[in-house]
């Protein structure tokens, strides 16, 4: 899909991005290697509770193994059958897979349904990285300086408010001062629970 515009000088501005759409007509993928498969997760980033949908680039029906590992242990395995050359896989994310689990699709078509002139089996294999964030262990930090600018040698008084990602207030253990360049400063000190004064 492709957007085209312009802004207010009338230059133009395009973007695009890949769309896939899963359905019954056959479509010729583009295959890079011949045992090779592709997997496309419908989102970039999961949540515990979401259920994963990942297109299969298939070249044929057949049946398939579903794997979901992280790194040499598998988690949980099912066996599927998967009809036609866009089959979608759906995939229940758990919490415990936070922060990433693979998921691999190994598709495998007998000798007797070979469409080959000489009848052989055949497989494909393709895998996924599919990412999963849990909320509970992401902190929202917000930096309120009390104004926009300060003088040499003045003290820098900021609000610094700390929420885990139910909302709630956090307890932080570290503070540290950096300039912009990331050379450190020191750490500041704290006048009260959610405020510091830094001296430079």
């Amino acid at each position: 899909m492709r957007a085209n515009a312009q802004d207010s000088d009338g230059r133009a501005v395009t973007t695009e991005f890949t769309l896939y759409v899963e359905g019954e007509n056959e479509v010729a993928w583009d295959f890079r290697n011949a045992a090779q498969i592709d997997l496309v997760p419908d989102k970039p980033e999961y949540r515990p509770g979401e259920t994963a949908r990942i297109l299969v680039k298939s070249p044929y029906s057949g049946e398939a193994v579903v794997n979901v590992a992280r790194g040499t242990e598998i988690l949980r395995s099912q066996r599927l059958t998967l009809n036609g050359n866009t089959p979608m896989v759906e995939v229940p994310v758990l919490a415990t897979d936070a922060p990433n689990v693979y998921v691999s699709v190994i598709l495998i078509r007998g000798s007797a349904a070979s469409t080959r002139k000489i009848k052989v089996p055949e497989f494909r294999y393709g895998i996924a990285n599919l990412a999963v964030a849990d909320p509970a262990t992401k902190l929202r930090i917000a930096i309120t300086p009390a104004k926009p600018a300060f003088e040499p040698g003045e003290s820098i008084d900021v609000d610094l408010n700390v929420k885990d990602g139910s909302d709630h207030p956090d307890v932080f253990q570290n503070v540290s001062v950096q300039r912009r360049n990331g050379t450190y400063i020191g750490q500041p000190t704290r006048r009260r629970s959610t405020g510091f004064a830094v001296h430079q």
